[in-house]
């Protein structure tokens, strides 16, 4: 009798991911013909793989969901002996799963090879700079105080961040102030009217120091997430290049990075209208849960049903990520750890990833999650990464 031809865990992987050769998939679907069981088999796994757990599938979280299981199987104890059956060639259909996922990710997974001492690179921390349009600047830190007196508005720096408050609506000129949060930085902005702003690395916001009386905008260039005070009489208007945000009262993130080629705003809870600034007809309405992305070459607004969670897990101290690319992943990185990156090779660039990873975490513990989930070596030397 021949021998059946077996299948590479690696495989099955390359397969979810569209990165099989000519000859890897030929083996693939003559395995997949041989028989039922290894149509089951391949299910399994690529469910595994496609479950989110790229980055956090950790022995400890699979040993987890294994006891999980065992729970569940004890429990039906009383079910017919054919049912018991059936649940036993399940148990060691899932510990074949589980022992060739854990050969392949665990034992021959690579490792961040480390060439020089790597304290330069450090998680963002609450950093940013003030500036006055009358040339005035302050270094802010979150530890820093500062109290300054404008107009009737007190504004104060504490370990909370920074905060207008008092003073009437303005009645003349509107006097503006930029914070600008720098790479490895991020802060919160507190505005004159009660509106909170968590801002993200690389991000600058422009405002009044006192809202006028018919509207209050904004301008952001970066990413932000909003906790805007509602106000019928006056709108919260939030202008990122061509895009303006129009709301009364509502959370939504928005990421409006210059060098991006889109801008993405998430909303959270209550609802805000989207148009472009050279064609006002152009425009979206967005109701919680909904995602609208405006293409700054095409100059369109497209608008999406999503899950919020992966959008704004910034702010709760998480990266997510979910299908997207190693290059915009690394992006993300690049401004929170305030490192640099370079690609050696363009088949790492665009290998998709889907995880979760700890935003304060040191930078070795990242990208040694992020080098496990494939084949690249990752090469860290002083501040600077190399991807191969």
């Amino acid at each position: 009798m021949a021998t059946k031809p077996t299948i590479d865990i690696k495989i099955i992987w390359k397969s979810v991911h569209g990165q099989l050769t000519t000859d890897e998939e030929k083996h693939l679907q003559d395995w997949l013909k041989e028989d039922s069981s290894h149509r089951s088999y391949y299910q399994q796994v690529k469910r595994y793989y496609q479950s989110g757990s790229s980055f956090t599938g950790s022995k400890l979280d699979l040993d987890r969901a294994w006891h999980s299981f065992e729970g569940r199987e004890r429990s039906a104890k009383k079910r017919k002996f054919i049912q018991k059956m059936a649940i036993a060639a399940s148990i060691a259909a899932l510990v074949a799963l589980i022992s060739s996922v854990l050969i392949w990710q665990f034992q021959s997974s690579p490792e961040v090879i480390t060439k020089k001492q790597v304290s330069l690179i450090k998680p963002g921390s609450g950093k940013a700079t003030l500036f006055f349009d009358d040339g005035r600047t302050y270094d802010l830190t979150n530890s820093g105080n500062l109290a300054l007196s404008e107009d009737g508005i007190i504004i104060q720096n504490t370990e909370n961040g920074l905060a207008y408050s008092g003073g009437k609506l303005a009645d003349g000129e509107l006097r503006y102030n930029i914070l600008r949060v720098p790479r490895g930085g991020e802060y919160v902005l507190t505005l004159p009217d009660g509106t909170h702003v968590w801002m993200n690395a690389e991000s600058s916001i422009r405002y009044p120091i006192r809202f006028a009386d018919d509207e209050r905008k904004v301008e952001l260039q970066g990413q932000a997430y909003f906790e805007v005070t509602h106000d019928e009489q006056r709108p919260f208007r939030v202008w990122s290049g061509n895009q303006e945000i129009r709301v009364l009262g509502t959370q939504f993130d928005l990421k409006a990075y210059q060098n991006d080629e889109t801008i993405t705003t998430t909303l959270v809870q209550g609802s805000v209208r989207i148009s472009l600034k050279d064609n006002p007809e152009v425009q979206e309405t967005l109701v919680p849960n909904e995602q609208c992305t405006f293409n700054k070459t095409e100059n369109t607004l497209e608008k999406r049903k999503i899950e919020t969670l992966p959008y704004i897990s910034w702010r709760k101290g998480k990266l997510m990520f979910e299908d997207e690319e190693l290059s915009e992943i690394m992006k993300t990185l690049q401004r929170w750890y305030d490192c640099d990156v370079v690609f050696a090779s363009q088949r790492a660039r665009h290998m998709k990833f889907t995880g979760t990873l700890k935003r304060y975490d040191d930078i070795n513990e990242v990208l040694n999650k992020i080098a496990k989930t494939n084949e690249i070596k990752i090469y860290v030397n002083g501040n600077s990464i190399r991807i191969e």
